[in-house]
């Protein structure tokens, strides 16, 4: 017997060891809750670790605490009163305390309060029956603060009663580390994406950084000059964080300095401090009053390089005041990985921010710089971007008058958002220009339009285009896919154009019908894209309060009732892009006109126009109507070509009613030359055969033509 029992005297520390290796491993590959560990695998290796010590009496008990003494965990044993009786030398050695101390729980004082709280509550509530189980942190000898997991089990002897209590301490403190670092990483992923403005990217960085990471944060960027600018300093107190304000401008810009972000931008290479030399926060000059608080900042720190797309764009400084523990290798790697999420979500911010700008210039740049004069008509544009995190989108207005006087007008939107948007949108615009110059018909626009889009930019478009025609009082368009334009009568009746042809860009066999809708005095013509029905998702209620806002512009006779009608609905901050584009007849006849044009010869076909709407409305026969505008036309082509040479100039054209005379004067600033040949110069034979009433003031600031013709019949 005596040889058997030798011979398996090596048994139970061998199966102490199997056990407490199956138990390691299976806590090493649970899941993320460190507290949450003992499973029943677990619990089943405890128990039989128990009946081990409970039958390695006697002559064994050195042996197994040997073994104990060489596990990777520290064991503990209490008496059946909850006394604690024996630790392990490991975890003696970790607290850097005796026997005696840990005894009296001196280690309790090592705890966080809450975890301390914690502990003593989950061993005060111990059953002989369960399991005992519980996390906390707790300071080590060395400063550090070590996470760990507590289990025990119940001894119990022949008679089931409970004798004491065994269990050991696991040190899970480089997995609770990793673990609350992923989760940091995974909160500051989120946080980055939720913005793409660069300013705003940094400061909710750093809303996370203390005191989760570091007491100080700090952020300096490489400026385009090639100097370092410190753009974030923060603590967690935001009094120290004031005062942290005051160093900012005395942060070290100079690439060639020997430490801090500089050096770590221009090496591309972190560094670490034991003792982070003040001169890398601030460089003050000697009596400096804010020196004091600058020697508070001593302590360890690491500094780290912002890298995006192989580029070295700024620095991060991580600052713990008053710290001795050196920085350890898994704290160096985790400020590199933030220090990569945050490069890579700036630069991106920044490129965004660039196209942004890029973007935004073009779509302004591409909308008309100056709107059309027409006598007696409102014209009026209004454009908006979406909300500062929204892309630039392809909204546009457009008006320019054509070659016979009318107005053409048009308002779309290009699918997609962005520079690429902008550029088509431009495309379109100018190509639907282009068009209608050649004199095509509202369809044919559109059909132009859709061809160039299916072979040259795949894309879709919603557009409406139409002409206006001021003489006879009508506006004729045609509508792709596009919110229906509003047109309000002299009453406040709404009327809108039926039915929508297929967007742009779609199909090669889409055709787009034109509609014809009265557009008389005191009326009301509102364009707009869907920016500006379509933020709420309300869309009938939208249409509704367009529709009364429209009429209140109707009824304010608002000067620009496209801007009126926007800043009511949306505001100054749409969501979406919004383009908007109104033109309000006067509620009056134009019975009395003004009007300067550049001295150019497109001009005389404007001011032809304009003249046949002041005839019609002051009620000139006929006949007279083109006699008079033979006559005008006479006077108005002479200003234009002798009134200036290459330099130009402007010509106006004013007319009104005097006791039952149409009054009609062309007057210019410039100074007359000689006619180019003898057979020319007739001209003003010519008005006095047309009118009977010419006469001509020339002086040194100009000529003024003055045509009069009676209403009644008499030249």
């Amino acid at each position: 017997m005596e040889m058997n029992r030798h011979a398996f005297a090596w048994l139970p520390g061998f199966l102490m060891i199997a056990a407490v290796a199956s138990l390691a491993v299976g806590l090493l590959d649970a899941p993320a809750r460190p507290y949450a560990l003992l499973s029943a695998a677990g619990l089943l290796i405890i128990a039989f670790v128990a009946l081990i010590v409970a039958a390695v009496r006697g002559e064994h008990v050195d042996r197994y605490r040997e073994l104990a003494e060489s596990l990777p965990f520290g064991l503990w044993l209490a008496d059946k009163a909850g006394r604690f009786t024996h630790f392990s030398d490991s975890y003696l050695r970790m607290l850097g305390m005796t026997l005696a101390q840990a005894r009296r729980g001196e280690f309790l004082e090592r705890m966080p309060v809450e975890d301390r709280d914690r502990f003593v509550a989950a061993w005060q509530r111990r059953s002989p029956g369960e399991p005992f189980e519980a996390g906390y942190r707790v300071t080590g000898a060395d400063g550090k603060a070590y996470s760990v997991v507590s289990h025990g089990i119940a001894l119990r002897d022949g008679s089931g009663k409970c004798t004491g209590w065994i269990g050991f301490s696991l040190d899970v403190t480089a997995r609770q580390r990793a673990a609350e670092q992923m989760e940091f990483l995974a909160e500051l992923s989120r946080v980055l994406s939720l913005t793409l403005n660069p300013a705003i990217t940094l400061e909710r960085t750093a809303a996370l950084m203390v005191p989760r990471v570091s007491d100080w944060y700090a952020v300096d960027l490489l400026s385009d000059e090639g100097e370092v600018e410190r753009v974030l300093m923060v603590h967690a107190d935001p009094q120290q964080t004031r005062a942290a304000r005051g160093l900012l401008a005395c942060a070290p810009r100079e690439l060639t300095l020997p430490s801090g972000a500089p050096l770590v931008i221009a090496t591309g290479r972190p560094q670490v401090y034991a003792n982070f030399p003040i001169s890398a926060i601030a460089q003050l000059d000697q009596g400096d009053p804010q020196q004091v608080f600058l020697d508070s900042l001593k302590g360890t720190g690491i500094v780290v390089p912002l890298v995006a797309r192989e580029r070295t764009i700024g620095a991060l400084t991580f600052l713990w005041c008053g710290r001795t523990r050196p920085i350890d290798a898994d704290e160096t790697l985790f400020a590199y990985l933030i220090a990569r999420r945050v490069a890579i979500a700036y630069d991106n911010a920044q490129l965004y921010e660039r196209e942004h700008q890029v973007a935004d210039f073009l779509q302004r740049a591409s909308l008309p710089e100056r709107l059309p004069q027409l006598p007696g008509m409102a014209i009026g544009a209004h454009y908006a971007p979406g909300a500062s995190e929204a892309e630039i989108g392809g909204d546009w207005y457009d008006a320019f008058q054509l070659p016979n006087g009318r107005l053409a007008i048009s308002v779309g939107d290009v699918a997609g958002k962005g520079l690429p948007a902008a550029a088509t949108m431009n495309s379109v615009r100018l190509t639907m220009r282009g068009a209608a110059f050649e004199g095509l018909t509202p369809s044919a626009v559109m059909t132009r339009v859709n061809n160039y889009l299916l072979n040259d930019k795949p894309t879709m478009v919603t557009a409406v285009f139409g002409i206006v025609d001021a003489v006879g009082h009508t506006f004729t368009c045609s509508i792709a896919g596009h919110p229906l334009p509003l047109i309000l009568n002299g009453a406040g009746d709404a009327a809108s154009p039926r039915p929508v042809s297929p967007p742009l860009g779609l199909f090669p066999e889409s055709t787009y019908p034109e509609q014809s809708l009265d557009f008389g005095i005191g009326s009301l013509l509102v364009l707009y894209t869907d920016g500006l029905v379509e933020d709420d998702r309300d869309l009938p209620g939208a249409e509704a309060a367009l529709l009364e806002v429209a009429r209140a512009a109707q009824r304010r006779s608002e000067s620009n009732a496209a801007r009126f009608i926007a800043e009511q609905i949306v505001g100054d901050a749409p969501n979406d892009d919004v383009a908007v584009l109104t033109i309000a007849c006067a509620s009056e006849p134009l019975r009395e006109l003004d009007l300067t044009l550049p001295a150019e010869p497109a001009s005389g076909r404007l001011f032809r126009q304009a003249l046949q709407r002041l005839c019609n409305a002051v009620g000139l026969p006929d006949e007279r109507i083109a006699a008079l505008q033979v006559a005008a036309g006479e006077a108005i082509m002479n200003s234009i070509e002798h009134a200036y040479g290459v330099r130009g100039g402007f010509v106006r054209l004013r007319g009104s009613l005097e006791d039952g005379k149409l009054i009609v004067e062309v007057s210019d600033r410039g100074r007359w030359r000689t006619p180019r040949s003898d057979d020319r110069g007739r001209g003003l034979e010519i008005m006095s055969g047309l009118v009977g009433d010419v006469t001509i003031d020339r002086s040194q600031d100009g000529t003024v033509v003055r045509l009069g013709t009676s209403l009644n019949g008499a030249v």
